[in-house]
C-alpha cells in the first residue's frame, strides 16, 4: 500500500507540473507559421466628378464607370477558390463596398457622391487595410490621377515598403480637354479700408480660344463692368492658359464683403444644331468667390420670432425703439438667422426675440456661441412663450453662454411628458445623402440625440428602433441622465428590413402605462414598411388613447403618403426631410411642447436690485409685467443678476462670456411689457442694454503705441495644375500671416493664435509662431470647398488683444479646373509600389491581377492557444480525480489477484469476507487468552462459556454487595477485570477487553 500512495502522489505532481507548464505556454502565445495561398486583389475605383464627366473618349464621356465596370467584372471572372476580390469607391472621402470575399464585387451599387474633390491616398490607405491578414493582395488603382487632397506617392510609397508590401497596379482613365474654361480664383486683399476703391483680381486658365461674358457681384449685387455699355457683363476673349481680368469696385460701410465671379461662354450651333458653348465643355467651375473685410460700422440684428420679421407687425416694436435711440439695426425672421461666423461679422450685437432653439441651424447657434466668445459680439435674448426653456434651448451651444440656468428648481418641475423615439436602423438608412459624407442613419442619430437633450429630468423618455424586428433601446422613464440616453442613441446602426407596425405597438403600450400630461411618438423612417396601410389605424387608436403620432420622413424612398396619414389620424405633425442639415430642427421642433411650468403668466412687479450692474444706470424702478419665462438665477460670482421677480426668479441678468457680453430678459419686449412700453424708461433700458453688449470696433488689433496688426490668409496647394506642381507634400493647406508693426521688445511680449472654422468642420486652432521681425506664421491643413473664416487672436502677456478676422474661399468644383489627366503621377504609384500599368482598352483576361509573381507570399500565423487550453483542461479534471477517486484500492484488489477471477455474487463475497474477520478475531483472542497456546474449536468456545458464567457471578455479587452495605465480605476472591488489567497493564489488557466487549456486543459470536 506504501507503493500505491506513493504513486499516486507521484501522478499527481506530475499533473500539476503540466497543468502549470502548459497555462505558462498559452499565456506566452506561440504560433505557428505556415504560408496561404489566399490571395486578393482590392479594386479601388475614383467616381469623383471629373471622371464621371471628362473621362473616357468622345462616345463613352459621361459613361466611363460603366465601361470600367464590364473591365472589372471579366478581370475577376476566372479566379481560383483561394482568390478573393474587393472594392472601394472614393472621390474626396473612400467608402468599402464589398470586403475582400468570393462574391462578385463589381455587381454592387456604385452611385456614391460623398465628398467633393479626390483623395487618392486615403482611399489607398483604406484599401490595404481590408486585404485579410492571411491573405497576400494587390490594389488596382483606377483613376484620371487628379488629386485634390492628400499625398499618392507617399500612400504609394507605404504600400510598396515592408515584407508585407502590397503593389498597386493603375488603369488610368485618361483624357485631354481642348475647349475649357475655368474661373480659378477671385483674388481679394484679406483687409482694406472702409469705403475705399478696392482692386479685384479675377484669373480665368483657358485650354484653348474662348469667347465668352464676364460678371461680378459684390454682396449678391451686380458690379458694372463695362461701363457705359449695355448691361453689367465685361466681353472677354481669352488666350490659352491663365487669363487676368482686372476691376475696381468702390465699397459701401459694410464690414464684409463677398465676391462672386461667374463666367458665361458664347454658345453657337454644332452640325448636329445643338446649341454648345465655344471653347468650353462644363459650366460648373466656371464660378468663383472670395471676400474681404473692412472697417465699418457694425449693426444690432434682431432676430424676431414674434412677428417673423415683419417691419410693421409686433415684433418690429424692439427694433422701432432702437431706431429712434440712433442704432443701426437689422430686422430679419428668425429663419434667416446667418450661418457663419463671416455673415455675424457686419453686426456688433445679436438680439433673439422670443425664438426657439428650432428656428436655428446648429450652424448657426455654433457661429453665434463663437461670435460672442472669440469675436467678442454680444447677444441678447429676450423671452416670451418660445424662449429659454420654453424653446427647446437647453442643451443647445447657446445654453452655456447664457447669465441663467434652464433647468428649473424640483418644485416648480412636474412630470409633464412622455415621449417615445421610435427610430427606422433598416439597411436603407445606411445610404449617403445629398452629398454629404454622412449616412441618413448618423445624421438622424445625431438629430434624435440633439432634440433628447433639450427635454427636462423630469420628462419622460424612451427610444424603440426597429428593422425586421424592434428593440427597445432605451425602456421608458423618467429622463435623468440625458447623456447618457443621446449617447446610446448616436451609437444605433442599421441593418436588415422594415417592418414598423411591432415597434409602434410596444411604444403605445408603454406610454399607456405612464402618467403625463402630453404623451407622444415620435416616428422617423426613410422607406416603406411592411403591411404600411395598417400603420394610420393603428396611429388612430394611439391617439384615441391620447398619444399624439408625429412623423418625420427622410430620403426620396420615403413612403410619404402613408407617414403623412399617419400623422394626421395620429392627431400630430408630418415633417418631410430632404435636407439632413435641417433634420436636427425638424426634430426639435417635433418634442418641443410649451409647458405651463415653464412660463407665468400673471402680472408682477420687478425688483431692480443693489447689483451695481452698469447697464442700468440712471434706472431704478420698472413698470409692472404681465408675465415672464422661467430660469433659475447662476450662482457664479461673474453674473450680475440685475432684476429679478418677487418670487427671487431672474428677470434681467448680464456676465461677460470670453471677449463678448451676453443678456438675458426673460420677460418680453411687447406683450407683457405693454405698460412699460409706454414709459420712457423703456426706451432707456433697451438703448444702454444694447450699446452695453455690444463690441467695439473690430478693424484692428490695437496694442500699446496705437501699433495695428494686419492678417493675411493664403491658400496653398491651389487646384490649378501649376499650382500643385509647385505645392508641398502636404497638399491643400491654409497659411495664416500676421505682421504688426511693433518694436523688438514688444514683439518678443506677444502671442498670436489663429482659430480657422472650415465650412462645415470642427474649429482649428493654429499656433503662428515667429517668422521675422513682427511677422507670424501657422499653417493647417484645407481641401473642403466653402469659405474659411480665420480668427485671429494676439495676446500681449496674459491680456487678450481685439481680434481680426480673415480668411479665403475654396471654391466648388475643384476636380473641374483641372483640363487633363495626370498619367505621370499614375505611373509614379505604379513604380514606387511595384505595380503595373495597365489600360482599359487591353483584354481584360490578359491583365493578370491574380498572378502572384512579384508578390511576397503572405506568412499566415495560427495560434494554437486554444490546444493548450484544452490539455490544461485536461491535466485539471484528471488532478481532481486523482486526489477524488481511492483508485489505489483498485490497485491494491488487482494485486491480491481479484482482478481477473471469475465474477462472484456481491452478497455471497461480502459474507465470506465477514466470516474471515470473524475468524480471524476470535483466534486472537483465543491466543491472548491461553498466552500463546493454540486452541482448537471446542476450546475456544468452552472458555468462552467460562468467562460468561465469571462475569454475570461478579455482577451478582456486586449487587449484594450494594444491598449488605460497606464493609461485607466478598465472597468470589475472583480477580476483577480491573485488577487483571493492573496486573497485566499495556497492549494485552487494551486487546483482552476489546475481545470482551466484542463477545458481550455481539450475541452470535462465541461464548456470548
Amino acid at each position: 500500500m506504501r507503493t500505491v500512495a506513493a504513486s499516486r502522489r507521484v501522478l499527481a505532481g506530475t499533473l500539476r507540473f503540466l497543468l502549470l507548464s502548459t497555462l505558462a505556454v498559452a499565456l506566452a502565445g506561440p504560433h505557428s507559421v505556415r504560408v496561404t495561398d489566399r490571395f486578393a486583389v482590392v479594386a479601388v475605383v475614383d467616381v469623383s466628378a471629373s471622371v464621371r464627366t471628362f473621362a473616357g473618349d468622345a462616345t463613352s464621356r459621361g459613361r466611363i464607370l460603366e465601361s470600367v465596370r464590364d473591365w472589372l467584372s471579366s478581370a475577376t471572372g476566372r479566379r481560383d477558390d483561394e482568390d478573393l476580390v474587393g472594392l472601394v469607391l472614393f472621390d474626396g472621402a473612400s467608402v468599402v463596398v464589398s470586403r475582400p470575399s468570393r462574391a462578385d464585387a463589381t455587381g454592387r451599387d456604385w452611385e456614391r457622391r460623398m465628398v467633393d474633390g479626390t483623395d487618392i491616398a486615403g482611399a489607398i490607405r483604406l484599401a490595404r487595410s481590408i486585404i485579410p491578414p492571411d491573405a497576400a493582395g494587390r490594389l488596382l488603382l483606377v483613376s484620371d490621377g487628379n488629386q485634390t487632397a492628400g499625398d499618392a506617392l507617399a500612400a504609394a510609397s507605404e504600400a510598396g515598403s515592408g515584407a508585407s508590401r502590397v503593389p498597386i497596379d493603375v488603369l488610368p482613365l485618361s483624357y485631354a480637354l481642348e475647349r475649357e474654361v475655368a474661373v480659378e480664383q477671385v483674388d481679394v486683399p484679406g483687409a482694406v479700408q472702409a469705403s475705399a476703391p478696392m482692386p479685384v483680381r479675377i484669373m480665368l486658365s483657358a485650354a484653348g480660344e474662348a469667347r465668352g461674358f464676364l460678371r461680378l457681384f459684390m454682396d449678391d449685387r451686380p458690379v458694372d463692368l463695362s461701363p457705359g455699355q449695355p448691361g453689367d457683363a465685361r466681353a472677354v476673349s481669352l488666350s490659352p492658359g491663365m487669363n487676368v481680368e482686372r476691376v475696381d469696385v468702390q465699397l459701401d460701410g459694410r464690414r464684409v464683403h463677398r465676391f462672386r465671379a461667374v463666367f458665361e461662354p458664347e454658345t453657337e450651333a454644332n452640325a448636329a444644331g445643338e446649341t454648345v458653348p465655344v471653347g468650353d465643355t462644363v459650366l460648373d467651375n466656371n464660378v468663383a468667390e472670395g471676400f474681404t473685410v473692412a472697417p465699418g460700422d457694425g449693426s444690432v440684428l434682431v432676430l424676431d420670432g414674434v412677428g417673423d420679421g415683419d417691419p410693421s407687425g409686433r415684433g418690429s416694436l424692439l427694433a422701432s425703439t432702437l431706431r429712434r435711440a440712433g442704432l443701426e439695426v437689422t430686422l430679419l425672421p428668425a429663419a434667416s438667422a446667418p450661418s457663419d461666423l463671416l455673415a455675424l461679422q457686419d453686426h456688433d450685437a445679436v438680439i433673439l426675440q422670443n425664438v426657439p432653439a428650432d428656428a436655428l441651424s446648429q450652424d448657426a447657434q455654433r457661429a453665434m456661441a463663437t461670435f460672442v466668445q472669440d469675436m467678442g459680439g454680444g447677444l441678447i435674448m429676450v423671452g416670451g412663450p418660445a424662449s429659454f426653456g420654453a424653446g427647446g434651448w437647453k442643451g443647445t451651444p447657446i445654453e452655456p453662454i447664457l447669465p441663467v440656468r434652464l433647468d428649473l428648481p424640483e418644485k416648480l418641475v412636474t412630470s409633464q411628458v412622455a415621449i417615445v423615439f421610435v427610430l427606422d436602423n433598416s439597411g436603407s438608412m445606411w445610404r449617403y445623402v445629398l452629398g454629404s459624407p454622412r449616412t441618413q442613419q448618423e445624421i438622424a442619430n445625431d438629430a434624435a440625440a440633439i432634440a433628447i437633450r433639450t427635454l427636462e429630468r423630469s420628462d419622460q423618455v424612451g427610444v424603440i428602433t426597429f428593422e425586421s424586428t424592434f428593440e427597445e433601446l432605451v425602456p421608458l422613464a423618467p429622463h435623468v441622465d440625458p447623456d447618457a440616453t443621446a449617447a446610446t442613441v448616436r451609437g444605433i446602426m442599421s441593418g436588415g428590413g422594415t417592418n414598423a407596425g411591432p415597434a409602434l405597438v410596444r411604444a403605445g403600450e408603454r406610454l399607456r402605462e405612464v402618467k403625463a400630461k402630453h404623451k407622444h411618438i415620435v416616428f422617423l423612417s426613410d422607406g416603406r414598411s411592411e403591411r404600411a396601410g395598417d400603420l394610420p389605424a393603428l396611429c388612430e387608436s394611439l391617439a384615441a388613447d391620447g398619444i399624439k403620432v408625429s412623423t418625420i420622413a427622410i430620403g426620396d424612398d420615403a413612403d410619404t403618403p402613408t407617414m403623412n396619414a399617419m400623422a394626421g389620424r395620429g392627431g400630430g405633425t408630418y415633417y418631410y426631410v430632404t435636407n439632413p442639415d435641417t433634420l436636427p430642427q425638424v426634430f426639435v421642433k417635433a418634442v418641443r411642447v410649451v409647458r405651463t411650468p415653464l412660463i407665468r403668466e400673471e402680472p408682477f412687479s420687478p425688483v431692480v436690485l443693489n447689483s451695481g450692474s452698469s447697464l442700468l444706470a440712471g434706472i431704478s424702478t420698472v413698470p409692472g409685467l404681465g408675465g415672464l419665462t422661467l430660469t433659475q438665477a447662476r450662482t457664479e460670482p461673474t453674473v450680475v443678476n440685475a432684476i429679478a421677480a418677487p418670487g427671487g426668479e431672474p428677470v434681467f441678468a448680464h456676465w461677460q462670456v470670453g471677449l463678448g457680453t451676453v443678456a438675458a430678459f426673460t420677460s418680453d419686449a411687447h406683450q407683457w411689457a405693454a405698460d412699460w412700453t409706454k414709459d420712457a424708461t423703456f426706451e432707456q433700458f433697451w438703448t444702454q442694454v444694447v450699446r452695453g453688449v455690444s463690441r467695439t470696433s473690430v478693424s484692428a488689433a490695437l496694442v500699446p503705441g496705437q501699433q495695428v496688426f494686419r492678417t493675411q490668409v493664403i491658400r496653398d496647394g491651389a487646384v490649378a495644375p501649376s499650382v500643385l506642381a509647385a505645392a508641398s507634400a502636404s497638399d491643400g493647406f491654409l497659411r495664416v500671416r500676421a505682421t504688426v508693426d511693433a518694436g523688438d521688445a514688444l514683439a518678443d511680449q506677444l502671442v498670436v493664435d489663429a482659430v480657422v472654422h472650415p465650412p462645415g468642420g470642427a474649429p482649428v486652432t493654429v499656433r503662428l509662431n515667429p517668422s521675422g521681425p513682427g511677422e507670424f506664421e501657422g499653417a493647417t491643413p484645407a481641401s473642403a470647398p466653402g469659405t474659411y473664416v480665420t480668427l485671429v487672436r494676439p495676446r500681449l502677456g496674459d491680456r487678450p488683444l481685439a481680434p481680426l478676422i480673415a480668411g479665403t474661399t475654396i471654391n466648388h468644383g475643384v476636380e473641374f479646373r483641372f483640363r487633363s489627366s495626370n498619367d505621370r503621377l499614375l505611373r509614379q504609384v505604379a513604380e514606387r509600389s511595384g505595380g503595373r500599368v495597365l489600360a482599359l482598352d487591353q483584354p481584360a483576361a490578359e491583365a493578370g491581377l491574380f498572378d502572384r509573381a512579384g508578390v511576397p507570399p503572405r506568412e499566415s500565423l495560427l495560434p494554437f492557444w486554444h490546444l493548450l487550453a484544452w490539455i490544461a483542461l485536461g491535466a485539471l479534471l484528471l488532478d481532481v480525480a486523482n486526489r477524488r477517486v481511492a483508485w489505489d484500492r483498485w490497485v491494491a484488489a488487482l494485486r491480491d489477484g481479484l482482478i481477473g477471477r471469475a465474477p462472484e455474487p456481491a452478497a455471497a463475497l461480502a459474507a465470506e469476507r465477514l466470516a474471515s474477520l470473524r475468524s480471524s478475531s476470535e483466534q486472537r483472542a483465543e491466543a491472548d487468552a491461553s498466552d500463546g497456546v493454540a486452541l482448537g474449536p471446542q476450546e475456544a468456545e468452552r472458555l468462552a462459556l467460562q468467562a460468561r458464567d465469571r462475569r454475570r457471578a461478579a455482577a451478582l455479587e456486586s449487587l449484594r454487595s450494594q444491598a449488605q452495605g460497606p464493609g461485607a465480605p466478598v465472597v468470589d476472591a475472583t480477580p476483577s477485570p480491573a485488577t487483571s488489567d493492573e496486573a497485566e497493564g499495556g497492549l494485552r489488557a487494551a486487546k483482552r477487553r476489546a475481545a470482551e466487549r466484542f463477545r458481550d456486543e455481539d450475541p452470535s459470536s462465541p461464548g456470548a
